[in-house]
């Protein structure tokens, strides 16, 4: 199986349907078939302080989708040492 890396400005433009590329990374989530996405503990940690200035409403949206992306068998997290 295919692995792409998603980083912080992946995770960001997912979620916030401001970002300029809010459009584009729903686009590109879509068409992810058969594809693994990597990411580390870090690029979760910068998406939680980027959107810690947010509001609390989209502090726990953000947290349900991380805790939902944990579950998911195509994300693999790669744990910080």
């Amino acid at each position: 199986m295919k692995q792409i890396f998603a980083d912080t400005f992946y995770w960001v433009a997912l979620i916030n349907p401001q970002d300029n590329w809010h459009q584009r990374a729903r686009e590109v989530t879509s068409s992810l078939k058969n594809v693994k996405l990597v990411t580390t503990d870090e690029v979760l940690v910068e998406l939680l302080n980027f959107i810690s200035v947010r509001g609390a409403n989209r502090k726990r949206r953000t947290v349900e989708f991380i805790d939902n992306l944990l579950q998911n068998p195509r994300l693999q997290v790669i744990p910080q040492n």
